[in-house]
This record gives C-alpha cells, sequence and structure tokens, in this order.
C-alpha cells in the first residue's frame, strides 16, 4: 500500500484507540449517557475504516489487473 494510504489509515485507527479509551473511562465513571454517543461514534470510525481498506483492496485489485495486461 502507498505511504500516504497507511499513514491516513494509521492516523484513523489512532483515533479510534482514542476514542475506545474515553468511552471506557466515562462508562467506568457513570457517564452513561455521553459514553453512548462515543460508542456511537466509534461505531462509524469502525466503518469508516472498513470502508477504506475494502475501498483500498479494490483499487489494488484494478491496479494489479492493469499491470497484467501490460504488454
Amino acid at each position: 500500500m502507498p505511504r500516504k494510504i497507511d499513514e491516513s489509515l494509521a492516523k484513523l485507527r489512532a483515533a479510534r484507540t482514542e476514542l475506545q479509551v474515553i468511552c471506557n473511562r466515562m462508562y467506568g465513571q457513570d457517564n452513561v449517557f455521553a459514553a453512548e454517543d462515543l460508542d456511537a461514534s466509534l461505531h462509524q470510525r469502525d466503518a469508516q475504516i472498513d470502508q477504506l481498506e475494502r475501498c483500498i483492496g479494490r483499487c489494488e485489485e484494478v491496479v494489479d489487473l492493469a499491470a497484467r495486461s501490460l504488454p
């Protein structure tokens, strides 16, 4: 994977991890409403990461196919 894409995915994963830590802390402090909001954000972040990884996979397949079709 190109370096910029790897860096972007790493940033998304790091942000997701930070949200998880904060969410866990809020659940521990019985701040359930805020924790539930953060939990929803975590699910959105997971969906974004999954979508990016699928997109990257499809792009890599297209590049591989194009490379194989070159003379």
